[in-house]
């Protein structure tokens, strides 16, 4: 794992030709861009949701009614009836469905959250694989890599691949790969 003051070094990196305000807020602004265009072309273009996307939809509705209920018992045992597929998925769409209800916008809400902050988890790694060289043409590499088709298929579906792709590029991060 990094050390704290290896982190705070990688975070301190300058870019040459960019200050760290405009490299953050230009990650930001690329993120809420994808996350705008995924969300607004899923709204208005997409059917409901197919068999897969219905299961995790019920697991989550489940814990959703049980959260709501008050009644932890059937948490855990709904939970744990979520042996093939994680259940952290689960847990983040059911506060979702308790604030936003079932509607196909409101559930895709979390992944497209992920995918307006993919662009920071990637700069990041890419920091940590380049051993901090990242030249002016980081932007490049970012867009490169969050334009992959797998990315913009999987974060506008109610499935838990693209929170996995996040968990997985961040635990790289955090351990300095």
């Amino acid at each position: 794992m990094l050390s704290a003051l290896a982190m705070k070094e990688l975070l301190n990196l300058e870019i040459k030709n960019y200050s760290r305000t405009l490299r953050i807020f230009s990650l930001l602004i690329i993120g809420l861009i994808l996350a705008w265009m995924s969300y607004s072309d899923t709204a208005t273009h997409r059917v409901p949701v197919n068999w897969d996307e219905g299961e995790y939809f019920q697991f989550s509705r489940l814990l959703a009614t049980d959260i709501q209920n008050g009644d932890l018992s059937s948490f855990w045992s709904h939970t744990n009836r979520q042996r093939v597929h994680p259940f952290l998925f689960s847990w983040m769409v059911a506060p979702v469905i308790l604030m936003g209800g079932s509607t196909l916008k409101a559930l895709l809400l979390p992944n497209l959250i992920l995918l307006a902050v993919f662009p920071w988890i990637c700069f990041l790694l890419l920091q940590i694989l380049l051993k901090g060289s990242l030249r002016s043409e980081w932007i490049f590499y970012v867009i490169f890599i969050i334009s992959a088709p797998a990315v913009m298929e999987y974060a506008v579906v109610l499935m838990p691949e693209f929170m996995g792709l996040i968990m997985l590029f961040a635990a790289l991060v955090v351990w300095g790969v």
